[in-house]
């Protein structure tokens, strides 16, 4: 019954990540002019638009001080076409590990649909958030490819990292709420990912073989 579960675990969160790869769900409006970007949506970061992201936490008390600054900058930056959002980094902490974030707040400059995130250190200000957003960034360097959370590499890290947090959380509920051993839930959970991978792989196969099945012009 545990492996059971640990494999329909494994399952769900591997389906939740690839359909997070896939899907551009749209970012949806929190106080004010301010929009909400999780683990499901974070890929509306990459619509064509100009964005302004913070990753913040509850527990933050810097966090809190900015709030009041955030949703006035959001207010002014409606006028300028730039979309502004914020994080709960907490509760999305896989999605804070994508764009590498080290504390809160940290905010990200994002364009060019993705293609160029720049991480904003200037002073916390509405003028200060403006003048970058505006074309103070040209200033900064983008990450590069390899560190681009919305990149291929950005976003395959992504569901790896969101994998392993439902691992982990797997791993405390059977440990701690069901009391299985350790070494039980070690060797489901690896028995479990091989199923999973093994599942991944001959979809893979059937792709490519679909793929190779395709008419083809026959040489002159």
């Amino acid at each position: 019954h545990g492996l059971t579960e640990l494999m329909h675990r494994l399952t769900s969160a591997l389906a939740v990540a690839v359909a997070a790869l896939a899907a551009a769900g749209a970012a949806r409006a929190a106080s004010g002019d301010v929009l909400v970007i999780d683990r499901g949506n974070v890929s509306a970061l990459a619509d064509g638009d100009v964005w302004m992201v913070a990753f913040v936490a509850p527990w933050c008390g810097h966090c809190k001080r900015l709030a009041p600054l955030w949703s006035q900058y959001a207010a002014r930056a409606k006028r300028d076409g730039v979309k502004v959002a914020k994080v709960d980094g907490d509760a999305n902490a896989d999605v804070a590990a994508r764009f590498g974030v080290r504390g809160f707040p940290t905010m990200f400059h994002v364009r060019a649909g993705g293609a160029e995130v720049r991480r904003y250190e200037g002073t916390r200000s509405v003028d200060a958030f403006a003048a970058f957003a505006n074309g103070g960034y040209k200033d900064t360097a983008p990450l590069s490819f390899t560190k681009n959370p919305m990149s291929a590499v950005g976003r395959a890290f992504g569901a790896v990292t969101y994998l392993g947090f439902q691992l982990k959380q797997a791993q405390e509920y059977f440990v701690h709420e069901q009391g299985i051993p350790l070494l039980f839930v070690a060797i489901g959970g690896f028995v479990a990912l091989l199923v999973v991978s093994l599942v991944v792989a001959l979809l893979l196969v059937a792709c490519l073989s679909l793929f190779d099945a395709s008419p083809r012009t026959a040489p002159a």
